[in-house]
């Protein structure tokens, strides 16, 4: 694993890049404001960012193989509460950090970034 923002900017804009599960990853909004301006910069005038982050529903998920650990009590309308994430197969780790923001965090630092929300 690495860190995403190493890959951008691109060196030739694209048609359509997508952000799945990676926004989640900021540790604060001036990183995920990062992400975005980044990304903003990667897509052509009229290109399109497709982005996917976890629902809260997901954080009810348990399995013998996923562990989960809140470090901060966590509400739906909460900012940067910290969820640290291990997922273990057939031997094999992975942890991750997973922070919480808000629908409206998300929007806001897109548009604050140039983008131009047409869909939700």
């Amino acid at each position: 694993m690495g860190d995403a923002l190493q890959l951008l900017p691109l060196s030739k804009p694209v048609d359509i890049i997508i952000l799945a599960h990676i926004l989640c990853m900021s540790k604060n909004l001036e990183e995920l404001a990062t992400y975005f301006k980044i990304t903003y910069d990667s897509l052509c005038s009229s290109g399109t960012l497709l982005i996917s982050v976890p629902h809260p529903a997901f954080d009810n998920i348990t399995s013998k193989s996923l562990q989960r650990i809140y470090h901060e009590p966590y509400t739906y309308f909460s900012r940067g509460n910290k969820c640290s994430t291990s997922y273990t197969q057939e031997g094999h780790s992975i942890h991750l950090e997973d922070y919480h923001y808000t629908l409206s965090d998300y929007i806001n630092s897109a548009l604050s970034m140039g983008f131009n929300l047409e869909q939700i």
